[in-house]
C-alpha cells in the first residue's frame, strides 16, 4: 500500500480484510482445493499476519487502528465474532 493518504490503520484494515476473505473462501469451499492445501494457505496467512502485527516489537498497527478517527466505531469493534478476531487482538489463527 503506497499512498500519501494511507496510514498504519489502513494497513491493519487491509490485513483484516485479507484474512476475512481467505476465511470466507475456505469455509464456503468454493475453490475445491484439498484440505491440506487450504491448511497450508491458512498457516502462511497466519504466519505473515503474526509477523507483521501480533509478534511485532510494538503495537503500531493496533494503536493506529484504535486512534484513527476516520471510520471506526466501538460497535464495529465489539461485534466482530468468530475465528477472525476476538476483541481487538487478532488470534493466532484465522480459523
Amino acid at each position: 500500500m503506497e499512498s500519501t493518504q494511507s496510514n498504519v490503520s489502513d494497513v491493519y484494515v487491509f490485513w483484516l480484510a485479507v484474512t476475512a476473505t481467505i476465511h470466507q473462501i475456505i469455509m464456503e469451499d468454493v475453490t475445491g482445493l484439498l484440505s491440506d492445501v487450504t491448511e497450508d494457505i491458512c498457516k502462511a496467512v497466519n504466519f505473515w499476519f503474526n509477523q507483521m502485527v501480533n509478534d511485532a516489537p510494538d503495537d503500531v498497527y493496533h494503536t493506529g487502528f484504535m486512534m484513527d478517527p476516520r471510520k471506526y466505531t466501538i460497535e464495529m469493534l465489539t461485534t466482530v465474532q468468530g475465528g477472525l478476531a476476538h476483541g481487538i487482538r487478532h488470534t493466532t489463527s484465522i480459523f
